[in-house]
């Protein structure tokens, strides 16, 4: 260790080393010409008897550097002082591989940072590793009843290691004097924070005892976030109220600066414990299984047969297994849901689905799971890239090479050998590549940020940054990247001979010459392959965007609103709403208004299962979607009536029970018989309940513009006595430049309501797709980039090309051959490089989509057309790329260059 610490030592000493040794060495000299003096002999005489008897100086002085200092580590830092001053001899083409290997590293950074963080990185929490998510056999979080949550709580192998959550549901929120704002909150059990041991960064964290019917005091934790946008991180806060819903609710701590939430993308703004539900009349998504009224909200937390809340497990090694113990406390909740069951065949399909223990460091989140495909072939597209950047940028460094071979001949000669070349040119590509990846990390800091935006807005926060693992994988990215743009002219230097250099000509030159066009057939063919993703997912989207959806774009606003968590009683209810309609109504240019339920595109659905009666139907093996809306909902949004009549005033709850059908449920369950007079239920037996149908409504994509028509049940809001959370307005012109005088005039007229989610449909569906649209935009961007860099490929080899054969093409020139004969021969040998990476390419964008469609993203397939215009673009570019090297060959003085040669 301490022979290692010395040369260490040494090696950052060297000048003074040397300076010394030198110091040491005349010393020495001086000595023996002084005795050769005294012994008679004159100064010169006696200075060169002692050069002769101290031996060879440089000889020594190597040898004593060798034996001090570390020789190979030395002559490592020559090569790179060698290679940086070789490269910024030459600005422009050392600029040019940086700035070109910064793009590749920067997209490759951002996006690495992105699909790590959304879909490898852990939670925040102590031993990630021992958390387990339950899922269903769709590989979704299982929902369990809250008697099942406290079983789980209670058994002995998960005491106070049980995480329960509902998703995050909107609150109306009044801070003092403030105006309403709209408020995000997760409803936890009070084990929530204690089973992921997690720890507050301000007062406590929610206990059990919070988590109580009858606690005194509603208490909630902000998160970390909500306290520093809202509140500037003031410590006041704890004990302070918040109004939510109505109720004043104690802030009793902050959660960590680090932990925004179990579901990336899903973070809100406070826990509040699950006995509050009722209390801040909240509306959590739940699966309700009754044959007679559903469970009020004060009663969920007490039967088993409505399904609400998420719960992550945390398993220990040597514990009872966490399967086990789940499956037994969920036995009485399966048992209920049965009990509230006629149909034999919905109890055994019901019972099928049971809950499974998957591990899940990272918890689980719907946006995690959206964004799994986005990211995955994301990868394979910067994959892609890197792989052109590597091919473009190793190309002109080997063209370099080559245009070098006079110097390196030169350094033979003085007797350097063919490996010392090699890694001078390996050090050359690992500068290179270091400063692309300084630069890359610089544009990563920028661009990480902006893609997140474009990718998942909603995950943005909960994102980690650069952290010692980026730089790491940065770092060996860059080296990576050097040794394989430092292959080609390695492999060349190593390879090269003084006679073959003096030539001009032999093997070593045409065989590199070839190497280069093999690197640019590659650059060809994965630029026409990302050309194609990008044309074929930019048709795709332009179909979604432009297709029949059912219902009106442009015309028409909505809005969401909750009459309950507004304070607004049960009985005050159909009177605000009534209102709010007069108030619309009222506006200029408003030409109808109506309410439902869900709403077009709100992301809420509800599903029942349905007993079609009569004889010759089809009964629907899965649940079927329903919506409650007044009179004046299907007009509003577009939605044409095909046979029978709509939702009328005159259908209130002393009525006849009737509904409205869509087509293709009218379809799928009658077939091309009339469905007009017949009846369905709720239950497999029929009774005076039953619902008539009177009308059927044309399909419309009412969840997502993608997904196929919904099968779907209308039905009167006021016969189904439930409270209206979606307002439209259809308004004459454009709804856009009218929404925010809506808005304004709406939330005037009615003070007490809170609305949310002011939209046009139009900018709905934009919201819907814009995973879409980023994809799109960053397919664009890498497919751009790498077509400009294969024509940059094309246009360095055939530059050299032109640069190795000017005296050949002189000499043709000189015995009268056409200038016009050699401009075509170096465009023609452009388009053979064109075309057989265009072929090759082609060849990709055919078949790799069917090999990775399960990776793949919707709307990724085989498109004859993009395919087309991919390869007519990597033909363009690579005959773009000629032009300028033909143009030289052409204009080539065969006198003036003779003369020289």
């Amino acid at each position: 260790m301490s022979r290692l610490a010395q040369k260490i030592r040494h090696l950052f000493q060297r000048r003074a080393r040397v300076r010394r040794l030198e110091e040491e060495m005349q010393t020495h000299i001086d000595l023996l010409t002084e005795e050769g003096v005294r012994q008679g002999l004159d100064r010169p005489e006696a200075r060169r008897r002692a050069h002769l008897a101290f031996g060879n100086v440089l000889s020594t002085r190597e040898e004593t550097e060798d034996a001090l200092g570390w020789p190979a580590l030395e002559s490592l830092a020559h090569d790179v002082r060698i290679a940086f001053r070789s490269l910024v001899r030459r600005p422009a083409f050392s600029f040019s591989l940086i700035l070109i290997l910064a793009l590749g590293i920067g997209a490759t950074t951002s996006i690495f940072t992105l699909v790590r963080g959304m879909l490898w990185t852990p939670l925040p929490v102590p031993a990630p590793q021992e958390l387990r998510a339950a899922l269903n056999n769709e590989q979704r979080q299982f929902r369990f009843s809250a008697p099942t949550v406290r079983r789980l709580e209670a058994s002995t192998g998960l005491r106070g290691r049980v995480a329960a959550y509902t998703d995050v549901n909107r609150l109306i929120l009044r801070r003092g004097d403030a105006s309403a704002e709209t408020f995000m909150a997760q409803f936890v059990n009070g084990a929530f924070f204690s089973s992921l041991q997690l720890s507050a960064a301000q007062g406590r964290l929610l206990t059990p005892a919070d988590d109580n019917e009858n606690h005194p005091n509603p208490v909630a934790v902000i998160s970390w976030t909500w306290w520093q946008r809202k509140l500037g991180g003031d410590p006041a806060i704890i004990g302070q109220t918040l109004r939510l819903n109505g109720v004043d609710v104690t802030v009793v701590g902050v959660a960590a600066a680090n932990f925004a939430s179990v579901m990336i993308g899903d973070a809100p703004d406070a826990w509040v414990p699950l006995s509050l539900v009722a209390t801040v009349r909240a509306q959590p998504s739940a699966s309700i299984v009754s044959r007679k009224d559903s469970p009020g909200l004060a009663d969920w937390v007490r039967v088993d047969n409505v399904f609400w809340l998420h719960v992550l497990l945390r398993e220990r090694a040597g514990a009872p297994a966490a399967q086990g113990v789940l499956e037994a406390a969920w036995q009485p909740q399966l048992d209920a849901a049965l009990a509230e069951m006629d149909d034999a065949t919905d109890r055994t399909e019901f019972a099928r689905d049971r809950p499974r223990l998957v591990p899940s460091p990272g918890g689980y989140s719907s946006t995690r799971k959206s964004f799994r495909t986005v990211g995955l072939t994301l990868s394979l597209l910067v994959g892609a890239v890197v792989l052109v950047t590597a091919a473009n940028s190793s190309t002109l460094l080997l063209l370099r090479q080559l245009a070098r071979s006079r110097e390196l001949g030169v350094r033979l000669a003085l007797g350097a050998g063919p490996w010392r070349l090699a890694r001078a040119a390996l050090m050359e590509g690992l500068v290179l590549s270091l400063g692309g990846a300084v630069a890359g990390g610089v544009l990563a800091l920028w661009l990480t940020p902006l893609l997140a935006g474009w990718l998942v807005p909603d995950a943005v926060d909960s994102l980690p940054g650069i952290d010692p693992t980026l730089l790491l994988s940065l770092g060996g990215l860059a080296v990576a990247l050097g040794l394989a743009l430092g292959a080609a002219p390695a492999w060349l230097s190593a390879h090269l001979s003084p006679q073959t250099i003096i030539q001009q000509r032999g093997a070593m030159a045409g065989g590199s010459l070839r190497l280069g066009r093999i690197l640019i057939v590659v650059q060809l063919a994965l630029s026409v392959l990302l050309v194609a993703v990008a044309v074929s997912l930019a048709r795709d989207l332009r179909h979604v965007l432009h297709s029949e959806l059912g219902y009106s774009r442009q015309s028409v606003v909505t809005t969401f609103f909750d009459l309950s968590a507004s304070g607004i009683a049960p009985e005050r209810q159909e009177a605000t709403a009534r209102r709010l309609r007069a108030a619309a109504a009222a506006l200029p240019g408003v030409q109808s208004v109506g309410f439902a339920q869900a709403g077009v595109l709100s992301g809420s659905s509800t599903s029942s299962g349905i007993y079609f009666r009569g004889e010759g139907v089809n009964q629907p093996k899965d649940s079927v979607q329903t919506e409650s809306i007044d009179e004046g909902y299907l007009s509003t949004l577009g939605l044409g009536l095909l046979r029978g009549r709509g939702i009328s005033m005159d259908d209130r709850a002393n009525r006849p029970r009737v509904a409205v059908l869509s087509q293709a449920l009218a379809k799928q369950v009658y077939g091309s018989a009339d469905p007009i007079g017949r009846r369905f239920g709720f239950g497999p037996i029929a009774d005076q309940d039953d619902w008539e149908i009177v009308g059927v409504v044309a399909d419309a994509r009412v969840n997502d513009v993608r997904e196929a028509p919904t099968p779907l049940i209308y039905m009167s809001l006021l016969q189904w006595q439930s409270a209206p959370h979606c307002l439209a307005i259809r308004v004459a012109g454009d709804a856009a430049a009218v929404r925010e005088t809506i808005r304004k005039q709406i939330s005037a007229a009615e003070p007490n309501v809170m609305f949310s989610r002011w939209a046009t449909i139009e900018e709905r569906i934009d919201q819907w797709t814009s995973h879409d649209r980023a994809a799109v935009r960053l397919t664009a961007g890498f497919g751009a980039l790498a077509t400009l860099l294969a024509g940059l490929g094309v246009f360095g080899a055939l530059g050299y090309l032109v640069a190795s054969r000017s005296r050949d093409i002189a000499v043709r020139l000189a015995i009268g051959a056409e200038p016009g004969l050699i401009w075509r021969g170096i465009v023609k040998e452009a388009f053979i490089l064109g075309l057989a990476g265009a072929g090759l390419g082609l060849f990709f964008a055919a078949v790799l989509p069917r090999w990775l469609s399960a990776w793949m993203m919707t709307g990724l397939h085989t498109d004859w057309l993009a395919i087309t215009l991919a390869v007519i673009a990597g033909l363009a570019a690579a005959v773009l790329g000629g032009l300028i090297p033909a143009r030289r060959a052409a204009k080539v003085d065969p006198l003036k260059l003779l003369r020289a040669e």
